[in-house]
């Protein structure tokens, strides 16, 4: 079983993944791909995020055959991808026509949509603290100092639980990372594995 982790850059949702894997039967699938970075268009670069969750997919499929004991736990996903793009439509960096391409190339992609999907999505306040924790020890991601961005990034994921489809997880308030870790265990146990007890 699959186990997606999506949300705001600068939610937690690294360490919220690192803090699961540690518990027996998980496992993090890791970032093994070495594909092209593309910055600039957005639109080109949001195309290459698309291609980057399909090709991670299909190597995700050969991981879990290698690892069939373990729920194998996802960084972020095609929904990202949706989000991203809606947050780009609303900055004004790709046209409204761009983004509905964005996601009609998505929508071919239907087997890489998680039917398994745990959010982050902490007050904006939250997110803004934790990326000025993380440039005391890391250096700044692509665009992370644009508080616009965040913001818009932020209230875009406002808005995916109106149209995700699957077993959803939303935490869109500010908790330790163990009482974070405790709720997404709780909520694959209640809500993911025991669906598939029912289903089989």
């Amino acid at each position: 079983m699959r186990i997606y982790f999506s949300g705001t850059h600068g939610a937690g949702k690294s360490s919220l993944i690192k803090a699961v894997a540690r518990l027996p039967d998980f496992i993090s699938y890791p970032d093994r791909l070495k594909l092209a970075k593309v910055d600039k268009p957005y639109f080109l670069r949001q195309k290459s995020k698309i291609a980057k969750i399909f090709q991670e997919y299909c190597d995700l499929l050969e991981f879990e055959k290698q690892h069939p004991d373990k729920i194998i736990l996802g960084d972020r996903c095609i929904y990202d991808c949706f989000v991203y793009g809606n947050a780009y439509e609303r900055l004004g960096w790709i046209t409204k026509q761009e983004n509905q391409e964005l996601k009609d190339l998505g929508a071919i992609l239907e087997e890489c949509w998680p039917d398994n999907l745990v959010v982050l999505n902490p007050p904006y306040e939250t997110l803004v603290d934790h990326i000025h924790q993380r440039w005391k020890t890391k250096q700044k991601k692509w665009n992370e100092d644009n508080f616009d961005y965040l913001r818009a990034v932020h209230e875009e994921f406002k808005k995916l639980p109106d149209y995700y489809q699957g077993n959803l997880l939303y935490i869109d308030e500010k908790v330790s990372i163990e009482r974070e870790r405790d709720m997404t265990t709780e909520w694959i146990k209640e809500k993911c594995l025991e669906k598939i007890l029912v289903e089989a």
